[in-house]
């Protein structure tokens, strides 16, 4: 299944060794981010690692797991869908990953419920996302 995924998913996964780390790392799932996302995540780095409880070594090993699950697409792939993703996004901060879920035609990973409340990209949670993935067959 092929997901566009916003900072907050990936930040989860850093923090804490659970169920969205496992999903990240699910065979299943191809994830796809605006890579925008590594300057975030250089902006609470230290944060990150203080809230993760970990050393920097360790927390940069993660990172660069979690980060080879990703396929980051520059903003020159998306930017065309700039303007039309800023007329319906609920929040201004997230209109780069609901321009790349447009251009891709794939729907979003977030916990963020006021992403919800627009119908031109599905927004799945991750309790969404689990229970989808435990009712697949085989």
């Amino acid at each position: 299944m092929d997901l566009v995924m916003d900072a907050n998913i990936f930040f989860a996964a850093l923090l804490h060794d659970g169920i969205t780390r496992a999903l990240m790392l699910d065979p299943y799932l191809t994830l796809f981010a605006p890579r925008m996302i590594l300057k975030e995540v250089d902006a609470h780095k230290e944060r990150l690692i203080n809230k993760a409880k970990l050393n920097k070594e360790r927390f940069e090993f993660i990172l660069l797991l979690l980060q080879s699950k990703i396929t980051l697409v520059s903003e020159y792939s998306y930017g065309r869908y700039l303007k039309e993703a800023a007329t319906f996004c609920p929040d201004e901060d997230d209109i780069e990953y609901f321009a790349l879920a447009l251009m891709l035609g794939y729907p979003l990973w977030s916990n963020d419920k006021a992403l919800k409340n627009q119908q031109a990209v599905h927004v799945f949670s991750t309790d969404e996302l689990l229970k989808m993935l435990e009712d697949r067959p085989g």
